[in-house]
């Protein structure tokens, strides 16, 4: 019985010492959210310096089985036009 208790106990404390993870994973998700929201606004727009602002330098980018490093927003415009030259279907 006293094992139960103790067993009983511990969960308790281990779900107790979640919620605060959980609400604090809810929190990241919708801020991560609201900067996917704004990088599509901003791609969809044609809006080179508004997605400057949704990008974190140096920015890493993964595309062809290659990494390029982006170390300030000064070679932004010509990646941005290289990234909607390559979807021949985007009009802004």
């Amino acid at each position: 019985m006293k094992a139960r208790s103790v067993g009983n106990l511990a969960f308790a404390l281990a779900l107790a010492a979640a919620t605060p993870a959980l609400a604090r994973d809810a929190e990241a998700e919708a801020a991560a959210m609201k900067v996917l929201d704004a990088f599509m606004v901003a791609f969809n727009a044609g809006d080179a310096a508004a997605f400057e602002t949704v990008l974190h330098f140096p920015h890493y980018r993964i595309a062809s089985g290659k990494v390029s490093a982006l170390q300030d927003p000064s070679r932004l415009p010509a990646l941005f036009e290289r990234f909607v030259a390559a979807i021949p279907s985007f009009a802004p």
